[in-house]
């Protein structure tokens, strides 16, 4: 998955292969190829979940959520699993769920 990391202001890459137990709040954005047990909040850029990347819980950004794996699939993601006031773009496999 290419982002353009400058534009989407992404600062904060979290690997595939990676796990954080718990949200994760980034000050820019963020690239999610590992797996977030909790929430993503990006205050100031784009949430950017690729092929491989899954956060159980909710998603919030400011700019755009991209989402090419798994969104809200966790009993942490509550009844909405995106907030952003920009776009929200699903592509290819990428799955958003909320209760």
């Amino acid at each position: 998955l290419k982002v353009d990391q400058d534009a989407e202001n992404i600062k904060s890459y979290l690997a595939a292969g990676d796990i954080i137990n718990g949200d994760l709040e980034v000050k820019g954005g963020a690239r999610i190829d590992g797996h977030v047990r909790g929430s993503l909040i990006c205050q100031n850029g784009s949430a950017v979940v690729s092929e491989s990347g899954t956060v159980d819980g909710s998603v919030t950004a400011t700019k755009r959520v991209i989402v090419a794996g798994k969104v809200g699939q966790g009993e942490k993601a509550g009844s909405s699993a995106v907030d952003c006031p920009g776009e929200v773009i699903v592509l290819g496999s990428g799955v958003i769920e909320s209760t």
